[in-house]
């Protein structure tokens, strides 16, 4: 397996667990954004989450962010 696919799978199942459903969401969707053509099917084949899941947070991505997904941030 390529190196950077090895790659993804770690931080998935590092991460994954302490994600929420939103938030793995759009985790996997911006590891696919990033292998670029092809990285929704080989994500989703990696993670074992849908193509259909991965395309949906990849619509949230592109989208602007609302008052019910923002988080509060701290600091000045």
């Amino acid at each position: 397996m390529d190196t950077r696919l090895e790659a993804v799978k770690k931080r998935f199942d590092l991460l994954s667990p302490h994600l929420s459903e939103q938030s793995r969401r759009l985790f996997v969707a911006a590891e696919a954004q990033a292998l670029g053509v092809g990285g929704a099917s080989i994500v989703s084949e990696l993670t074992g989450i849908s193509r259909a899941v991965i395309a949906t947070g990849m619509k949230e991505l592109e989208g602007p962010s609302t008052k019910k997904n923002a988080k509060k941030r701290w600091g000045p």
